[in-house]
This record gives C-alpha cells, structure tokens and sequence, in this order.
C-alpha cells in the first residue's frame, strides 16, 4: 500500500492534502470450454462469489446443460476453486493484479493517528 499526498507536495504551502491509498486486488476471469461442460455443477458449488450458474436453459452438442458466467461474472476474484473441481477440466480462469486506489481514505487514517496497513 502506497500514501502519497497530492497537491502542494514541497510547495511549502502547508494547505490541505488529498491522500490516496493504493491497493492491489485480485481480478479473475472465466472460460468455460462448453463443449466439454457435462454439466455436474461442481464449479457453481465450489465459486466463493457466485461467478457461475448452471441454469439449464443451454445445451451443448453432447445434449448436456453446461455452466456459464452468471451476472456476478466481474467479481471473479481469480482463486481457481471452479477449475480445480471440474472433473472434466473444462474451466481455464485468467488472473491478473490491478491496483484500486481509495481518493481521501487516507484522510481519515490521518485524522485517527493510524497506519494505513495493507
């Protein structure tokens, strides 16, 4: 986690400072192979987020109902929990570190006399 006060930064000003806090977070996201997809639900089980759904309304060429991304697909947060069950080994999932910065979350830390702690 990174503070860095902005603007006025060895100005000499001694006026207000906005201060961030840089986080990283975890982004997934999934691809399911739905021609292999029997449809056991395992992955729907396993997802800590509900990223996958099993609705039933989509067959594939085998005549199996197969997994999709559900709605909540964008907070996948890449921990493979859906692709280490799969028994088919049809879920490959991406992951990739972004960082999040929070405008005046730092302020308060400041005000409050704490650490900012990752």
């Amino acid at each position: 986690m990174v503070i860095c006060p902005s603007p006025g930064w060895g100005r000499g000003g001694g006026g207000a400072y906005n201060v961030y806090i840089m986080k990283t977070k975890m982004l997934g996201a999934i691809v399911i192979n739905e021609d292999r997809c029997k449809g056991c639900s395992e992955c729907v089980v396993a997802c800590p987020v509900g990223a996958i759904e099993l609705t039933g309304l989509k067959i594939n060429a085998s005549g199996y109902p197969y997994a999709t991304p559900s709605a909540k697909a964008d907070c996948c947060t890449g921990c493979t929990s859906c692709a280490v069950v799969c028994p088919d080994g049809c879920i490959t999932v991406y992951r990739k570190k972004v960082t999040v910065d929070e405008p005046n979350k730092g302020n308060e830390l400041i005000k409050e006399g704490k650490e900012a702690k990752a």
